[in-house]
């Protein structure tokens, strides 16, 4: 399961993907409709397609047998705009997957501190306090009293890389050597008190 950054020749199946995925799970959770027609209308191939070439929205995915399963999209300035999941392949990690690899970018492409979302709707924010997100204000509430989303936010993440390195064949021999030098000691501690307790 690789997350990686998607090309402009993607972004078709990533808008289908995000969709879909709205449609299934949370279209029918909003009531507030101006937020769902929203969604549709910014998550269009050719909405999406001008964002990214602009430079306005960084696209993820995750991909098995070569099929888009899993996708997601942040600004420049570490708002995230998407988390999309193919249902059938929910509860298998690739969200939080996603999550922390915009989490790094936003560290290392723009040396941000902070990223941030909106949960929509409201009801899905325990997902992202169980990935580091905190809430940043209450909920927002429509005028009849109807939650629509909860702002949160996560510090970005810093990776260290460490390089593989091996050990020389010197250092094996010494390694060796100090494994069977510790394992004689014992044995000749051991004979020692034997011949004492005799």
């Amino acid at each position: 399961m690789k997350v990686q950054l998607l090309e402009e020749k993607e972004i078709a199946e990533a808008s289908q993907l995000a969709q879909r995925t709205f449609g299934q799970c949370l279209d029918m959770h909003i009531p507030q409709r101006e937020y769902v027609s929203g969604f549709y209308q910014s998550t269009t191939e050719q909405a999406l397609t001008e964002e990214w070439r602009a430079g306005k929205l960084h696209l993820w995915g995750i991909r098995e047998n070569n099929y888009l399963v899993a996708m997601s999209a942040m600004r420049p300035d570490g708002y995230i705009t998407m988390l999309y999941v193919n249902p059938a392949h929910q509860r298998s990690g690739m969200g939080k997957k996603l999550l922390h690899a915009m989490r790094v970018f936003a560290e290392d492409r723009y040396h941000l501190r902070w990223v941030f979302l909106n949960a929509l709707p409201a009801a899905i924010t325990p997902y992202f306090l169980g990935w580091g997100f905190w809430q940043s204000r209450n909920v927002f509430y429509d005028s009849l009293g109807r939650a629509v989303y909860t702002p949160l936010y996560a510090p970005s993440i810093k990776e260290v890389h460490y390089s593989k390195r091996s050990l020389s064949p010197t250092a094996w021999i010494i390694v060796l050597g100090g494994f069977l030098g510790a394992i004689m000691s014992l044995a000749f501690l051991f004979m020692f008190f034997y011949i004492l307790r005799s």
